[in-house]
């Protein structure tokens, strides 16, 4: 696939982007979170 077909693609729909980008931060922080209270154990 070429770089421009992929600027292309993303560009019309930023919320879409936006939505993964902040779905992609609660999961990690949501690992961590998990990973710190397991940790106690």
């Amino acid at each position: 696939m070429e770089p421009e077909d992929y600027v292309i693609k993303e560009g019309p729909i930023p919320h879409e982007n936006a939505k993964f980008g902040a779905g992609l931060v609660i999961l990690i922080l949501y690992i961590i979170v998990l990973g710190r209270w397991l940790g106690v154990f």
